[in-house]
């Protein structure tokens, strides 16, 4: 048998990861000239904000806007969207993620999501 040892902050609710309170992440091709990323949380009050990356080989990610929480507003559920140009792009294949800052400046990631876009 093994036996673990935590420290008593491994479980207190304030370490609560920022990515606990993402519900759902999607992106969607939209005739090819803009990719709708949308996705929604609970419980924001540990959030301060999200940054939109986006990549061409899944390693190298760049900002592409920063969205800040309400962290104040009791809300059980809150939708966000963003309209990602992507006419300019010279890659057929899209990677994005969200990167999720905390009040306490912890950063997580959600998961990466795939789009195809038409061969030009």
């Amino acid at each position: 048998m093994q036996l673990f040892c935590f420290p008593q902050e491994y479980f207190s609710l304030k370490k609560l990861l920022p990515q606990t309170f993402l519900l759902s992440f999607e992106a969607k091709n939209k005739s090819g000239k803009t990719v709708m990323l949308s996705w929604s949380t609970s419980a924001e009050n540990t959030l301060s904000h999200f940054v939109v990356q986006r990549s061409i080989d899944e390693n190298n990610f760049d900002d592409e806007a920063i969205i800040f929480t309400e962290q104040n507003i009791k809300v059980p559920k809150r939708k966000y969207k963003f309209p990602d140009k992507v006419e300019a792009v010279m890659s057929t294949i899209l990677f994005y993620r969200l990167k999720m800052v905390g009040l306490d400046g912890e950063i997580n990631y959600s998961a990466v999501k795939k789009i195809r876009l038409k061969k030009r």
